[in-house]
Formats: C-alpha cells, sequence, structure tokens
C-alpha cells in the first residue's frame, strides 16, 4: 500500500513556497524520481486515468512528487497565466528535489495541457537533474492565449473563467471581494463566447475586473500580444536549443492542441541535444485517451490503449533515467490513420514516404490533379459580425466528429470537392497552402479546413489552418494589403494522418474567420485587440494556369 509519506513546501528564489506531496517505494533508499507540476490540484494525481495508481511507478522503483504550481492549490503566490514563472519556477523545483534524501538526483517529468507545458519550460533551462520528460498535449512556441504573432486566442478567457470559478477562495482571496464578484463571473460563464464579440476585445466586458489579477493578466495578454518584447517576456518561443533531456510528445488527432504539440516536437527535433518522439493516436485533450469519441469506435486491436500509452512512458523514463535498453519507439514517430483505423511507425514528422500532391480548386467547386487553363475568380464576402466558427455542435450533438456540412452550406464559405474516390488514397505530415487572392481591405484572414467526406455525405474536420494577411510574410512587422491587387498566400492548414476510403470524397472549405479560436480580423488597420468596429470584406479567389490556387496534401507513397 502507497500513501503519501510526507508534504512538504518546496522554497523558490524570490521566497514564494510550493505544496509538494512525496510518494515512496516501500523499501529504504534513494530513487529517481518522477515530478507531476499541475495548476489543477496535486491531490488529483492518484486517479489521473493516464498515469494510473501512484504504485505504478513506485513498485518500478520511482519516487513520485505531485506540487501544486505557483498561486493554485496550497501554494503560495500569483499564477502566472502566460506561463512565463514556469521556466524559473521549474528549475528551482528541480534543483531542490535532486538534493533531498529520497532522491538519487536523476528525474523525470509528466504531465498533460498546462502540466506538459511545465516540463518544456523546465527543459529549456537545461537542468542537469532533468533526464526525461513526456510533454502531452501543450504548446511550447508561443504563449497561453495566443496562436501566432498578433493572434488572439479567445478561448483561453474560457480557460481563467474556469480557474477562477471552481477555485474562487485562492484567485479572490479577500471575502467582501469575492462575495460581491462571485455571483457576476458565474453569471458571464454561462454567457462568454458572447462576450467573446466584445470590441474592442481590450474592453471586452468579461475581463473588466481590476479587483482580479487573473484578469488584469489576460488584459494585459490582449495589449502586449502583437509585441516582440512581450513574446520575450513570456520566453516564447522557448529556446529548445538549451534542453538536454530527452523528449516524448504526445497528443491526438482530436486534441485541440494537436498543431501546437507537433509543431514543438518539429522544432526540438531541428536542435534538441537529446533523443525526441512523437506518438499521435486518435485522442480527444483529456487524460483518458479514450478511442470511442461521438459515436464513432478507432479500433484498438492494433495499440494505441491507455495501458500501452503509460507502459510506454515507463520504458522511456527507464530508458534515458536509468539507462535501461527499454527504448519504446521503433522509430522517433507512432502515428494513428484515420480512416483505416491502424498505427504507422515513421522515422520522421512528416512520414518520409509523404509526397506533396497539389489539388487545385476549381470554379465550379471541383478539386483537381491539374489547373483549368482560363483564370477565374471566386468571390465570397466575409462579415465579422456573422464570423465562420472555430467548432461546432451539429444536429446530433457530435463536436469532435461534428457534421460539417451545415457551415459549407454558408454563404460565405467557398467548398471544394474532389471526385469520388475508387481507391484509397492515404495522406500523413502538413497540409500546405497556395492561395492566390485579392480583397478591397487592409487586412483579413483565411482559413482553409480538409474534410473527409463519407458515402452518406457526412464532412468529418481532419485540420485546419490560417493566415492573417498582414502577417504573410512572417515576423512582427504587419504589412497591409494594396487592395485589389493579386497577393500570394503560402501557408500550412495543419497535421493529419487518414486513409481517404473508397467512395468518399476529399473535401475543401475555405473561409476568413476561425472563432473564437483565433480572433476575428476586423479588416482595418487597428493595433490587436483595440479595433472597436468592423467591416465587411470582399475577397475573391482566383485559380486556372497564371493564379493556380491549390491545397497540397502530403500523399503517401506505396
Amino acid at each position: 500500500m502507497v500513501y503519501i509519506q510526507r508534504t512538504f513546501m518546496v522554497p523558490l528564489r524570490d521566497g514564494i513556497q510550493l505544496a509538494t506531496d512525496l510518494y515512496l517505494p516501500d523499501t529504504s533508499g534513494r530513487w529517481p524520481l518522477i515530478l507531476f507540476r499541475t495548476p489543477y490540484g496535486r491531490q488529483h494525481l492518484p486517479e489521473n486515468p493516464l498515469y494510473g495508481s501512484i504504485d505504478h511507478w513506485t513498485d518500478h522503483g520511482y519516487a513520485v512528487c505531485a506540487q501544486d504550481i505557483r498561486g493554485t492549490g496550497d501554494s503560495q503566490g500569483e499564477l502566472g497565466l502566460g506561463g512565463d514563472k514556469e521556466f524559473n519556477d521549474g528549475e528551482d523545483v528541480l534543483h531542490f528535489l535532486a538534493q533531498q534524501d529520497f532522491c538519487d538526483g536523476r528525474i523525470g517529468m509528466f504531465g498533460l495541457s498546462f502540466p506538459g507545458f511545465v516540463q518544456t519550460a523546465a527543459a529549456a533551462q537545461a537542468p542537469e537533474e532533468l533526464k526525461a520528460i513526456c510533454p502531452f498535449m501543450c504548446p511550447a512556441l508561443h504563449p497561453f492565449g495566443a496562436q501566432r504573432p498578433q493572434v488572439l486566442h479567445l478561448e483561453h478567457l474560457l480557460w481563467t473563467y474556469g480557474q477562477l470559478t471552481s477555485c474562487p477562495e485562492k484567485y479572490l482571496p479577500n471575502q467582501e471581494i469575492r462575495t460581491r464578484l462571485l455571483p457576476s463571473l458565474e453569471e458571464n460563464a454561462r454567457h462568454l463566447t458572447d462576450f467573446l464579440l466584445d470590441l474592442p476585445i481590450s474592453r471586452c466586458r468579461a475581463a473588466a475586473y481590476p479587483e482580479i489579477g487573473l484578469l488584469n493578466q489576460y488584459r494585459a495578454s490582449v495589449a502586449g500580444i502583437g509585441s516582440k518584447e512581450y513574446w520575450a517576456q513570456m520566453h516564447m518561443p522557448i529556446d529548445l536549443t538549451q534542453v538536454r533531456a530527452a523528449m516524448l510528445f504526445g497528443t491526438g488527432w482530436l486534441d485541440v492542441a494537436k498543431e501546437w504539440t507537433i509543431e514543438s516536437y518539429c522544432a526540438a527535433r531541428k536542435v534538441a541535444h537529446a533523443p525526441v518522439r512523437l506518438i499521435i493516436g486518435p485522442w480527444a485533450h483529456d487524460e483518458h485517451l479514450q478511442n470511442k469519441i461521438n459515436g464513432a469506435d478507432h479500433n484498438t486491436s492494433t495499440g494505441g490503449d491507455i495501458q500501452e500509452v503509460r507502459g510506454m512512458m515507463l520504458r522511456w523514463f527507464d530508458h534515458h533515467i536509468r539507462g535501461k535498453d527499454t527504448e519504446p519507439f521503433a522509430q522517433r514517430v507512432r502515428f494513428f490513420m484515420r480512416g483505416s483505423n491502424d498505427w504507422h511507425d515513421a522515422a520522421e514528422w512528416p512520414p518520409e514516404n509523404a509526397i506533396l500532391r497539389p489539388f487545385y480548386l476549381l470554379p465550379e467547386g471541383g478539386l483537381c490533379e491539374t489547373p483549368v487553363v482560363q483564370d477565374q475568380k471566386m468571390l465570397y464576402t466575409a462579415d465579422p459580425y456573422n464570423p465562420t466558427p472555430s467548432t461546432i455542435c451539429d444536429h446530433a450533438g457530435r463536436t469532435l466528429l461534428a457534421d460539417w456540412s451545415q457551415i459549407s452550406a454558408r454563404p460565405d464559405v467557398l467548398c471544394f470537392r474532389s471526385a469520388v474516390l475508387d481507391k484509397s488514397l492515404c495522406v500523413a505530415g502538413t497540409v500546405h497552402v497556395s492561395l492566390f487572392a485579392q480583397t478591397d481591405v487592409p487586412d483579413t484572414d483565411f482559413v482553409c479546413r480538409v474534410l473527409d467526406i463519407d458515402t452518406e455525405g457526412h464532412e468529418t474536420e481532419l485540420c485546419v489552418g490560417m493566415v492573417r494577411a498582414s502577417l504573410r510574410h512572417g515576423g512582427f512587422h504587419r504589412e497591409w494589403i494594396c487592395q485589389n491587387s493579386v497577393e500570394h498566400y503560402v501557408f500550412t492548414a495543419g497535421n493529419l494522418a487518414n486513409c481517404f476510403l473508397p467512395g468518399h470524397r476529399i473535401g475543401i472549405q475555405i473561409c476568413s474567420f476561425l472563432f473564437p479560436s483565433c480572433d476575428r480580423n476586423l479588416h482595418t488597420t487597428a493595433p490587436i485587440g483595440q479595433g472597436s468596429y468592423g467591416v465587411s470584406a470582399h475577397h475573391q479567389i482566383i485559380t486556372g494556369k497564371s493564379w493556380p490556387s491549390a491545397v497540397y496534401l502530403p500523399v503517401l507513397s506505396d
């Protein structure tokens, strides 16, 4: 029987102390240690389905520490909403634990979502004690609350409200303020999506509580997200060149953090000084790693269930902490193929046998592997007061595997469909988009969504990506569009691994909003978060021999 041996406080360099629970094997000695740092309550680790019972780790000779990060649970200080505090905090915690009489100086970390991010933040400080990490479903290249420079991830306000309303005593310690504000916050929480439509974003009514530290930080992120200095303050993107710990990234095709996690893996592979691996399952963003989602059963007979992933992490730690011959990967990447519902191994991501094949947009709504000869234009109007959504709930109540045909029917969405496939077409890797367009506004967004259309006409989203026109050349400098000139937009539409089955069709949607995942482009030159009004944009997507707009799918060669 394993139980908490000790609850103690870990001191940080600024005097803040973090509440920590310690679990030990039932024999004496000094042990390698697994650290779990979380804002969601350290006491929940023993019931976390992904990591299993504490016995799973202590029986294999590991001590385990679960810790409330700064400003959460029983720990002191104020939570850093953008994650900026976790770099030094993680380093301090590792140094302290490695010197204790229960630890042999070797430490690994695991965690998902925010507990995944804190691992990469700590690893970027290059602490000698940290040997291996398993960051699942988390970003490393941008702050929380951002998608990319100058694009706000508005759903971060929903996460902030989740913290506030679940732990009001922690975030509103003054009883008078708590009694006065909590009913208003709870009412706001029921209508947050409506508040995300407020303009300007910097004056969002749901964030207008100067007495609340977390909401002050949220407003600061809105004000600073377009600033290179703000990103530097947040330590973003994380400097992965300093990482010395072996890194096992994990995500799922239905995970909201899928793109962030895959981008982090690819960035780490280029510069990290230790082994880097990636597993992509059929999972959503939670610790259950469910294979049955929204009525769909992703067959587990070929592996990938939660017990196998837990065992994979144990072998990862045994190999990189203890030096055992237990490397869990046959190759660097293991991924689940949707459609055929089977697992594949690859030496890299994208897989080396993935060849980008163009599918040209046809004016009548088709997709073809050869462009039309005559240049033609396809028109639509984008209204920021009626934005196309980033997520939907369809007529059957499905969200993660919703039918996007209802969005395809909107007049502000251009739809393109291939001919019915007479044989399977397997794709795996990153989708690239080459779009030629004209518009009558100084700035706009273009969104590309890839769909699998089955024999019943159900349109399942596989991946989606966008480009902000004023940032089409990268960096932080906004370059306005010369109105009605033809501009070439090159961007990625996310990652996927899907087998389009016989009888299915490939579907593409082109639109101009991804709300509320990304803030609405108001089609003006107002600074990020400061625009008080929006205007409709009239877009022309051009296709043909001179302007061959196309989506490039990573088709696997035989």
